[in-house]
């Protein structure tokens, strides 16, 4: 304060000005950030109601709104001479490839009736699409990962959440297959290779 009259540098309306715009500043980015990651979360909890289908009960099936869920507690039941058909492709395939799965749910266990090559939309070394026929038997699919890795990929996951198929399977090597229900993604189901 110079005789008297106050400067403005110091006055306290010039330090509330300052304070105001500040703190406007970082509501309207708490706003915006705040809305986007709201946006987000929103987004991957939707994904996440599409990918994971959990079953409502301990059945071994259950019906529910036309979709049949495996319970982990299934044994696959994939005979030799599959196996061996599997594990040909599988040598002699440089790209994925998939098979279309057909069979039968059974209290404890499912039995695979027919495995019949899916229809090829296109395939690298680390995924494929393809199409199979849907009719009543209709299982899932079995594809290769030539890295040798018996996990679900995201993708895996994900393009089987757009589906109502009950079962995904990975071949991962020479009589390594990894069958998985919707009741868990991670944990193979037991399988059993008769014939």
């Amino acid at each position: 304060m110079e005789n008297g009259i106050k400067t403005a540098r110091n006055s306290p309306c010039l330090a509330d000005l300052t304070r105001h715009k500040k703190a406007q500043a970082w509501l309207e980015f708490l706003l915006i950030y705040g809305w986007a990651i709201v946006a987000v979360m929103i987004v991957l909890f939707l994904l996440a109601l599409v990918v994971f289908h959990w079953p409502d009960s301990g059945d071994s099936s259950v019906q529910a709104s036309g979709e049949v869920f495996l319970s982990a507690n299934q044994t696959i039941v994939l005979p030799a001479e599959f196996a061996a058909a599997l594990n040909e492709a599988y040598r002699n395939h440089t790209v994925e490839f998939q098979y279309c799965l057909y069979g039968e749910i059974r209290e404890n266990e499912t039995l695979i009736t027919e495995i019949v090559p899916a229809e090829m939309i296109y395939a690298t070394a680390t995924e494929c699409e393809a199409n199979c026929t849907i009719r009543d038997e209709y299982l899932g699919r079995i594809h290769n990962h030539i890295s040798g890795r018996c996990v679900l990929s995201p993708l895996d996951t994900f393009g089987w959440g757009e589906s109502d198929a009950p079962l995904t399977a990975v071949i991962c090597g020479e009589n390594r297959f990894a069958f998985f229900s919707r009741e868990d993604v991670y944990q193979p189901l037991r399988l059993r290779i008769e014939g």
